[in-house]
């Protein structure tokens, strides 16, 4: 599934993804979150709070943005998803995974941020992002 919106791309992400996903992941969280949180404590959330949770990616259930850098190329400006799985968030290095299954007459899909370096671009592309994932309808209580 893919999405467009006026200047940006929606598709989902593929394991390709990973090692941007990661530098995007690093500089959301350092310029986003740098005015609530010393450098330590952004350190120490990195790889675990925060990272590539790559079962998300598996299911099919975490979206990429890309947008047209200045030099016309497409780069990666925003993620974001959604689990069926009962991880309320982190990455595959989180201390508090647990990949089983919820139950969808019981339980509601856990929306996973959208990830973005700036504030703007996280705004314009999160009911994109929403928009793009039909599959979560099944899911919601």
């Amino acid at each position: 599934m893919t999405g467009r919106g006026d200047n940006f791309t929606i598709r989902l992400a593929t394991g390709v993804d990973i090692p941007a996903l990661l530098l995007l992941i690093d500089k959301s969280v350092r310029i986003l979150q740098r005015a609530d949180y010393s450098a330590e404590q952004l350190d120490a959330a990195l790889g675990t709070a925060y990272g590539v949770d790559t079962q998300l990616i598996a299911d099919e259930t975490y979206y990429v943005v890309e947008a047209v850098g200045a030099a016309g190329e497409r780069v990666l400006a925003a993620s974001g998803g959604w689990s069926m799985r009962k991880t309320l968030y982190g990455s595959d290095h989180g201390p508090y995974r647990d990949n089983a299954l919820l139950d969808p007459a019981r339980d509601a899909a856990k929306m996973r941020p959208v990830l973005s370096s700036e504030k703007k671009s996280a705004g314009d592309v999160t009911p994109a992002l929403v928009r793009a994932k039909p599959s979560m309808a099944s899911w919601l209580p």
